[in-house]
């Protein structure tokens, strides 16, 4: 399974009957929307397909109980850190699209 590049936007762009330097764009503006998405925390929505959906994390402690030393030795020390508030996005496919693809039961 490979990933869906930038290539295969510019080449489904050209294919609509837009010129390679307008799929270029257009490409480019796409991305940037999504990346102010992003940056702003909010939500995006892809077509038909699914969304993306921010989610934030609560700050924790974490322990650590071991210290890699020079060499690799390990030795035992309790260590502890503050997470502090974190943002995860977790992709959420739309079940009339994966229905209609046989991706969902």
């Amino acid at each position: 399974m490979t990933a869906v590049k930038k290539a295969d936007f510019i080449a489904s762009f050209t294919a609509s009957g837009l010129t390679y330097s307008q799929a270029e764009k257009a490409y480019d503006a796409m991305i940037k929307c999504v990346e102010n998405g992003v940056a702003d925390k909010r939500g995006i929505v892809f077509g038909h397909v699914g969304a993306l959906k921010p989610k934030q994390l609560k700050p924790r402690r974490v322990v650590m109980g071991c210290l890699v030393g020079p060499g690799g030795a390990v030795s035992r020390k309790k260590r502890e850190y503050l997470l502090g508030t974190r943002l995860c996005y977790r992709w959420s496919l739309f079940q009339t699209f994966g229905r209609r693809h046989n991706l969902v039961p």
